[in-house]
């Protein structure tokens, strides 16, 4: 296979996983599109991924889930998988010379960026969190840039803190909280357990909360209707979904936002300058949502409690004390997709 004489007018992103991975990359892939990059997006199967209306476009799925179990790693679903993968990306570097290919972390990242560095292609890698996943660790050395949602932890020649790639419609919110107390609680595009009973618990157990509207975001995994009866019963107004693409109309509602700490709600809160109280995931992946939420707590409209250490006066303290002053460690200060496209077609 000739791998290094084939020249294109495209780009390969690989971007699947949570909203926290799609969300930034979609916008990466927008102005791709509009200065008429073609793409070739690799991902999974998800309700996320849904392509858009361009004929410069393509999302090509690939099947290799990560073994986190040694069972599956011992099943022949995960090895018929893995070569199948692997004879659809060998053939994609054998048909096109991509102009760069950019990864975005998780397991997905692994069998392209493999065959990335076999065929010469140009890596970038992008970061949501304040450290660098395991996948995109893994590659990080042969990576030409690296480019982070949030301020790194570890700085090196390669690193460029850039900021988050916001959705437009979230550009556009109202900065300024409105008056009438409403909650917001946002479990992640996968939803959160804890959230959804331990935090519904204590928030039906108490007068205080009757007078808040209730916004929460369950999660695909909870039964909205389920939980809709639990704060009608407990005489609050709720309002419950699994997953919104428009999260910008509740954001605009919102005056306290609970949540996970998660890149890209972080990013969102710094921009929008909501009050919030982070609690966050104890078991993510490396550990970094709590690193996140360590390097969160120099922001002062942002509280930050571990989920073994959430009780009901934490919650009722936070509702009762709004904070005004807003000070930032990772100030937000622009939408960085432009620049983060422009550094990635303009490397020399």
């Amino acid at each position: 296979m000739d791998f290094g004489k084939k020249t294109s007018n495209k780009v390969m992103v690989v971007a699947s996983g949570t909203a926290g991975h799609i969300l930034p990359s979609k916008e990466i892939i927008n102005e791709l599109l509009k200065r008429g990059v073609a793409v070739d997006w690799l991902g999974y199967k998800t309700p996320l991924e849904t392509d858009f209306e361009d004929p410069l476009l393509r999302h090509i799925q690939l099947h290799t889930q990560s073994p986190r179990t040694f069972s599956r790693l011992l099943s022949f679903s995960f090895y018929k998988n893995f070569f199948l993968d692997c004879k659809n990306i060998l053939k994609l570097y054998s048909q096109n010379k991509y102009q760069y290919i950019l990864l975005t972390g998780g397991f997905i990242g692994f069998l392209p960026g493999l065959f990335a560095i076999l065929t010469r292609q140009r890596m970038f890698i992008y970061e949501q969190n304040v450290v660098l996943g395991a996948s995109n660790n893994f590659f990080s050395w042969y990576a030409r840039k690296i480019f982070f949602g949030l301020q790194p932890l570890i700085t090196t020649k390669k690193t460029f803190y850039m900021g988050q790639p916001l959705r437009e419609s979230l550009l556009k919110v109202n900065q300024k909280s409105p008056l009438e107390p409403h909650l917001l609680i946002i479990g992640g595009s996968l939803g959160s357990s804890f959230f959804n009973n331990a935090l519904v618990d204590i928030l039906t157990q108490h007068v205080e909360v009757k007078s808040w509207k209730i916004t929460h975001c369950c999660g695909a995994q909870a039964d909205p209707k389920q939980l809709t009866e639990r704060y009608r019963q407990a005489g609050i107004a709720a309002e419950v979904f699994c997953y919104t693409d428009d999260i910008a109309k509740y954001y605009e509602q919102a005056t306290k936002v609970i949540a996970r700490a998660g890149a890209m709600t972080i990013s969102e809160l710094l921009y929008l300058k909501r009050d919030a109280l982070l609690i966050p995931l104890p078991n993510s992946a490396g550990n970094h949502q709590v690193k996140n939420a360590e390097c969160a707590k120099n922001i002062k409209n942002i509280t930050v409690c571990l989920q073994h250490e959430f009780n009901q006066d934490i919650l009722i303290n936070f509702l009762k004390h709004s904070c005004h002053n807003y000070v930032s460690f990772f100030e937000y200060k622009y939408n960085p997709t432009l620049e983060i496209v422009d550094q990635c077609l303009n490397y020399p």
